[in-house]
């Protein structure tokens, strides 16, 4: 970073070729996802967006199974590997009560009071060991709600 003294003071910052990469696709499909998904421009959660997104596009099965992996990468809670496979960070909210409390049922409450989708969770697949493993979720359409 550097900074450019005098009247106007400017600021210049240089990101990593990959971060470039990232925003300047994110800035492109941006308009497009707003146009198409207007039901939800009133979440303010990350998590929520996310989980709309993935729900909306499985809306019409009414009821959608997914692994906690499947899950954490839609909510963008998963580790993060360099190129050559090592840990950068560690998934964030790695017990499954803190991932729950703190993204999942923030996010459906989120989604339930402001947009068109009303999602449940339905059931969890546990492994032999009492592991929550996977999510079933119940998605159906709803009106969206007047105050929003």
């Amino acid at each position: 970073m550097q900074v450019k003294e005098g009247p106007e003071q400017e600021v210049y910052v240089a990101f990593s070729p990959r971060f470039e990469q990232i925003w300047l696709e994110s800035r492109k499909r941006l308009p497009d996802y707003m146009e198409q998904k207007p039901a939800n421009i009133g979440l303010r959660s990350q998590y929520a967006l996310r989980l709309y997104s993935w729900a909306k596009k499985h809306a019409a099965a009414g009821e959608k199974k997914i692994s906690l992996e499947e899950l954490r990468k839609v909510l963008g809670l998963e580790s993060v590997k360099d190129d050559a496979g090592n840990f950068i960070q560690e998934a964030p909210l790695q017990l499954w009560a803190n991932f729950r409390q703190r993204a999942l049922d923030t996010a459906i409450a989120e989604i339930n009071e402001k947009t068109d989708l009303n999602i449940a969770l339905e059931s969890l697949g546990r492994s032999k060991h009492r592991r929550v493993t996977s999510v079933t979720f119940a998605i159906k359409a709803q009106p969206i709600p007047k105050s929003h």
